[in-house]
């Protein structure tokens, strides 16, 4: 029952972890989402995106696989922290994760270790429906949260909401299905209005 502890021990110290782009825009650490609660927002968000692809588009979507990688896509922050973005671009952040990721699920069965780390490369190649949605999730939920710290009178958060609706519609180029991107651009055009 170590695997148990194991994750036990990560979603705990992941609660405990703010993301750093928030306490930079000046929300305080009270309230700065952490990544537990970013993971959870990616979920459940990866989730509804799934639905809607699979109701919308005529491909298959594999919405198991799309809620893994939501799940498992910031395991890694439990021992390397959030790391701020410019500093992402300077470092070999796949690897260091990929690493990472490995010591994590050690206590795992061999089988369901090396199924999550194939997962977890597959999010990372950004080359599938899933992880393409999966990334999709992850923006969503960064840029939604940015909305609610604007709602909040945080607005210097306002410019990371810029930034993410750009980088959404960035990520909507690789989607193949025109409903689905129409559907999620639309979201973005009211987003837009507000910010």
């Amino acid at each position: 029952m170590r695997w148990l502890k194991k994750l036990t021990e990560l979603v705990v110290t992941l609660d405990n972890i703010p993301r750093v782009g928030w306490v930079q825009r000046g929300v305080p650490l009270t309230c700065a989402e952490t990544v537990a609660r970013h993971t959870l927002l990616t979920s459940l968000i990866g989730l509804v995106l799934c639905k809607l692809y699979r109701k919308y588009c005529k491909d298959t979507v594999d919405c198991e696989k799309v809620l893994t990688m939501c799940l498992i896509h910031d395991l890694p922050e439990a021992n390397i922290g959030n790391i701020a973005g410019h500093v992402r671009k300077l470092i070999d952040l796949r690897r260091i994760e990929i690493n990472e990721l490995e010591q994590e699920l050690q206590d795992l069965d061999t089988d369901v270790k090396n199924s999550l780390g194939m997962t977890y490369l597959e999010y990372r190649s950004e080359n599938t429906t899933e992880s393409i949605i999966t990334v999709l999730s992850d923006k969503l939920a960064t840029l939604s949260m940015a909305m609610y710290y604007l709602e909040h009178d945080r607005s210097k958060t306002r410019e990371l909401a810029r930034f993410y609706i750009n980088k959404i519609r960035e990520i909507l180029l690789k989607i193949k299905c025109e409903v689905f991107r129409s559907l999620v651009s639309s979201w973005l055009d009211e987003i837009d209005k507000v910010v």
